[in-house]
């Protein structure tokens, strides 16, 4: 009996879905979810691509996702379940990357790194607005 013969599963077709290419437009279609997630791969040197991939990466990458998706809740006001959604992520996942980072804050190091996110993200929001608003 003859198959059907299909082509092969690709994981990401370029629309919709999921995948990390789909991930990464639904970031870019929030533009201050993008401008964040520069500001965090700048300061990480994480690619962007490997913080919104679908694969947990090395511990740093997680570490460096962990504080996109805490400073997209804390920072932006994005629900966990937006936040999960932007992501390819469950908000279970997302509610422990909060925890996680909230209890990383306590290493005077990592705190600095996360203010200096924030401080650049208002800095650069401060002066869109300005641009666009006279």
């Amino acid at each position: 009996m003859l198959e059907k013969l299909q082509a092969p599963r690709r994981r990401d077709r370029g629309f919709g879905g999921k995948g990390p290419n789909a991930r990464l437009r639904r970031v870019y279609a929030e533009p201050t979810a993008a401008r964040l997630l520069w500001l965090v791969a700048a300061e990480t040197g994480i690619a962007p691509e490997i913080l919104v991939s679908g694969r947990r990466g090395g511990a740093e990458a997680a570490l460096a996702r962990q504080m996109l998706m805490y400073l997209l809740h804390t920072l932006l006001g994005f629900d966990v379940r937006r936040v999960g959604s932007l992501l390819g992520r469950n908000r279970s996942t997302v509610d422990h990357a909060c925890a996680v980072v909230e209890d990383r804050r306590d290493d005077a190091a990592f705190d600095r790194k996360l203010a200096q996110v924030e401080s650049r993200f208002l800095e650069s929001h401060r002066h869109l607005q300005e641009a666009t608003h006279g």
